[in-house]
């Protein structure tokens, strides 16, 4: 993330992807996977990877990114795969490709079906402390990406 905007002076055309998950399903997804590091070093690494992306973005012109949320590509990957075709200029024949890629390809789900499960703070078995540090550590940029804390996933607006 931090070398993007050095990468954007090699390559002023090039495209960027940043796929995204709430904070909450993501550091759940960590702590089983990478159980031998801490809750607050994924509390803090999320926060730092969301952050990072939010300082450098405005580096690339709108036309050269994306933010993809984990969930929307489950959800619609109709939608998300047209805007990757239009920020790749790929044919449609791929966009059709990368419709069936994100209906069926879940490298990243730890569990089945644990890629579409959506979480409410409250309910997930952390302790009073683990919740704290969440809220501390991951709280801002939760809010700055309009993440909730409930299982409604976005936060809803005023």
């Amino acid at each position: 993330i931090e070398a993007v905007p050095i990468l954007r002076t090699l390559w002023p055309e090039a495209a960027f992807v940043f796929a995204k998950r709430r904070g909450i399903e993501n550091i759940l997804s960590r702590l089983h996977k990478f159980p031998e590091y801490g809750f607050d070093y994924h509390c803090r690494d999320w926060a730092q990877n969301m952050s990072r992306w939010r300082m450098v973005r405005d580096s690339v012109p709108p036309t050269h990114r994306r933010e993809v949320d984990q969930r929307e590509m489950i959800l619609n990957p109709e939608r998300v795969a047209e805007q990757l075709q239009h920020l790749f200029q790929v044919p449609p024949v791929r966009r059709e490709v990368m419709i069936e890629v994100m209906r069926k390809n879940r490298p990243q789900e730890t569990r089945s079906g644990s890629a579409e499960a959506v979480h409410d703070i409250d309910s997930v078995g952390w302790t009073p402390q683990q919740v704290e540090t969440f809220i501390r550590l991951c709280g801002a940029e939760m809010g700055a990406y309009g993440y909730s804390l409930n299982d409604s996933y976005w936060a809803r607006s005023a």
